[in-house]
């Protein structure tokens, strides 16, 4: 634990740093932040700093920049974060408001406003299924021997299958079978239906087997792609003059299997998780910090809000938005779906 002292001095080291984008000397500190201290005193304690690890320099420069140690007891220690303003937050309901009522404009306008509030990558992606559970099932006559079975899920998807019958039935008897199922099995996954042993004509038996397929093929399907935006932006950034950090943010964009690497650690419930230089697991991220929260409706359905940056990130604005855009999809999903947070 950092004294207080080192504690502000650690803070205006990396607030400097997040506004100016170079290496920060005693002097700056000293001029600008006020701490009370001699350039000296300051000169000593970023001297310890160094030695424990919370900023490093870069080069043969006076200056010193944080170390992915400082920024995480910087997140968890001194950040202040300060909520989005009423114009920000009234501004964006109002472009939620104005585009078709749907989850992917919803998915494409919430990277697009946190990659320009920003500065940074927006990466989005679209609510999936935490086990599909069904909410109702139907069945259509298509010839004597065969009916088409449509399975609504919770979340609003659905699917259907061919439900071929060993002998004919009539669309009453389909009828019949369907209610029978949405009475029995509504709002149960497919390992719950399993489990059951409940009595059940044979032509019952026929639905519930195909029925309990399409909710496991629903359980097995690929996760979508999640959505992008704001490269330009990100490279506008002084971290990308030289091109060095292109290459690692090129990996991001064009390897698959290293974002859906990234999106595995976002939290389980709606808090945020942030993964800063060095801890993330791939060195190609070393020079980034990552943003994660999820939104959605608890046990239901859920997806990732998150953002991309360098390590020199504007963490506590960040942190705001990120949290709001969450809260904001996780509303409108309670809306779309009919529930009451």
């Amino acid at each position: 634990m950092l004294t207080e002292r080192r504690s502000r001095i650690l803070r205006s080291i990396i607030q400097e740093y997040i506004s100016t984008a170079t290496p920060v000397s005693s002097g700056a500190v000293a001029n600008t932040y006020g701490l009370g201290v001699s350039p000296a005193t300051i000169r000593n304690e970023m001297a310890s700093l160094e030695e424990e690890g919370y900023i490093m320099q870069p080069h043969t420069s006076a200056g010193r920049v944080p170390s992915a140690m400082g920024y995480r007891y910087y997140v968890e220690a001194l950040l202040e974060e300060r909520a989005l303003t009423q114009d920000e937050q009234r501004t964006i309901r109002h472009q939620f408001h104005q585009v078709h009522r749907g989850i992917d404009e919803w998915v494409h306008l919430s990277a697009t406003i946190l990659a320009r509030m920003l500065n940074n990558v927006a990466i989005v992606t679209s609510p999936q299924l935490v086990e599909p559970k069904m909410k109702l099932t139907s069945l259509l006559l298509l010839r004597e021997t065969t009916a088409l079975m449509t399975v609504v899920f919770q979340n609003g998807s659905y699917r259907q299958q061919a439900c071929p019958f060993d002998g004919e039935v009539t669309q009453e008897d389909l009828n019949n079978i369907a209610n029978k199922l949405t009475d029995y099995y509504g709002g149960m996954s497919g390992s719950e239906m399993k489990s059951r042993n409940d009595e059940l004509t044979q032509l019952e038996e026929k639905a519930l087997a195909i029925l309990v397929e399409i909710i496991d093929e629903e359980t097995t399907q690929t996760t979508e792609e999640p959505y992008l935006d704001g490269l330009s932006q990100i490279l506008s950034q002084p971290e990308f003059a030289k091109g060095g950090m292109a290459q690692g943010l090129m990996e991001l964009i064009e390897e698959r299997s290293l974002l859906r690497s990234i999106l595995s650690q976002a939290p389980e419930d709606e808090r945020l998780r942030v993964i800063i230089g060095s801890e993330n697991p791939q060195s190609s991220m070393h020079d980034f910090s990552v943003v994660l929260s999820r939104y959605g409706l608890p046990e239901q359905t859920s997806g990732i809000v998150g953002i991309v940056g360098p390590t020199r990130m504007p963490y506590s604005r960040t942190f705001s938005a990120v949290r709001f855009l969450s809260d904001t999809m996780s509303d409108l999903l309670y809306g779309l779906y009919g529930d009451e947070r």
